[in-house]
Parts: structure tokens; C-alpha cells; sequence
């Protein structure tokens, strides 16, 4: 079996049609059960995560069309990289302003990233192809 069939067939249990399979819902109920009660193990710890990843999540459901795309991963693994810096400056600022902070700051980063996204698939778009 090549690279290439195997790559298919982890994908086909993935997704099919274009659309998230059982395994994915499975796998995303199975980190909340998790992380829900994170708060009690690392207090003030999960509100910053929890912002950069609702972001992140966000943005990776929103621009399904573009998961065919090295490029797409590419930006969006370091735009996740870049989430951990600015959760570090920006602990103080959600511990004291709480939750209406923290969602704010996840709506203005989910934007962010898919401003970014939607520039890099301006520029790469055209000269690349789907893998597939």
C-alpha cells in the first residue's frame, strides 16, 4: 500500500463527503469532557487557552473549503504557535475583566486568523493545487 492510498483511507474515516465523519464529533466531545474540568486542576490557566482554542477551532470548521490546501495547515499551525505568546501577555488582562474579556478576545482573534487565512489563500490559491 502506498503513502498515498493509506492517507485516503485515514481521511475517508475522517471525513467523507466533505464533511466531518462520527469520529470527529467523537474526538471533539471527547477533549471537552476533558477540559471542562481543567479550571479545578490549573486555575486560571484554562481561560486563556480557551480563547486561543475556540478561536483556532472556530477558524478550522469556518474555512472547511480551503482543508485540501498544504498552505491552510501551514497557517494555521503557526498561527497556533503564535497563540501561546499572546496568552502569556494577555493572562492578566482576561484573570481581571473574566469572561466578557476572554469571549471578546476570541471573537477579534478568530478574525484575525481567518483574515490571515483568507490573504494566504489569495496568494496561493492560484499557483497550487488541492492534494488529493
Amino acid at each position: 500500500m502506498t503513502p498515498d492510498q493509506r492517507t485516503d483511507q485515514l481521511r475517508a474515516k475522517w471525513i467523507k463527503d466533505n464533511k466531518a465523519t462520527w469520529r470527529v464529533y467523537v474526538l471533539a466531545g471527547f477533549f471537552a469532557l476533558i477540559a471542562l474540568p481543567a479550571e479545578r486542576w490549573m486555575p486560571g490557566v484554562t481561560r486563556p487557552i480557551g480563547a486561543a482554542t475556540a478561536a483556532v477551532a472556530a477558524a478550522t470548521i469556518v474555512k472547511r473549503r480551503y482543508w485540501a490546501f498544504w498552505w491552510f495547515w501551514t497557517s494555521l499551525a503557526i498561527l497556533t504557535i503564535l497563540q501561546v505568546p499572546l496568552m502569556i501577555v494577555l493572562k492578566p488582562a482576561i484573570d481581571q475583566l473574566k469572561f466578557f474579556f476572554m469571549w471578546a478576545l476570541a471573537i477579534v482573534d478568530l478574525f484575525a486568523i481567518s483574515l490571515v487565512i483568507e490573504v494566504a489563500a489569495e496568494r496561493f490559491s492560484s499557483k497550487t493545487h488541492p492534494r488529493e
